[in-house]
């Protein structure tokens, strides 16, 4: 029994702490993913570039998979422009911690719009990218190192004199200091396939 505990341990449980510097990171990496590509926006990404949506949706036929992105109804420069600046603003948001569950939503839109807009430009580590942030959405990454953990401890905790400090610091110490779930486990697994098929490969 004590053996299937270890693997359990192992494989479903993180620290809470770890996750939230793991969602620093993951959104420090949209957020200059976002605005590397703001010098190609007209070439790429609008209807003046190289593969304007006209000419994507001809080039795809109506039996063929269509890759998800919003980019496809937007075409002038400044439409998408300004669909890059929601995008890099809500992943800012995402990595402080701030409104971190609808931050990261909208971050999973923007970068797969924009990762799917012109698919022949990505590669591989893009696809790592978009496959962490969907399975991360079912973590609680907000729940360290984050604006809305402090937002709320200044709502819960009236610290008026040195005794309501100490006595607030005794109740964080009743929470869980690790999350258990599928979800952390669903990324090692993504993570062990990557390698994997790329040892293979």
């Amino acid at each position: 029994m004590s053996i299937l505990k270890n693997i359990a341990t192992n494989w479903f449980r993180v620290d809470l702490r770890t996750l939230g510097i793991f969602r620093f990171l993951l959104g420090l990496v949209c957020f200059i993913d976002i605005c590397r590509r703001f010098r190609y926006i007209e070439i790429f990404y609008s209807n003046y570039g190289v593969a304007p949506n006209f000419f994507m949706s001809e080039m795809s036929s109506k039996y063929s998979p269509k890759a998800f992105t919003l980019l496809s109804s937007l075409g002038t420069v400044n439409e998408v422009t300004a669909f890059f600046y929601i995008g890099a603003l809500f992943s800012f948001f995402f990595m402080i911690g701030y409104k971190t569950k609808l931050s990261h939503i909208i971050t999973i839109i923007t970068v797969l719009s924009i990762h799917n807009r012109l698919i022949i430009l990505e590669n591989g580590g893009d696809m790592v990218l978009n496959s962490f942030l969907i399975w991360s959405v079912f973590l609680p990454l907000g729940s360290r190192f984050s604006m809305d953990r402090l937002l709320s401890s200044l709502r819960l905790f009236k610290d008026s004199s040195s005794v309501s400090l100490n006595d607030s610091q005794i109740s964080v110490k009743g929470e869980p200091n690790y999350y258990w779930g599928l979800a952390y486990f669903a990324c090692l697994l993504q993570l062990s396939i990557i390698y994997f098929f790329n040892y293979i490969n």
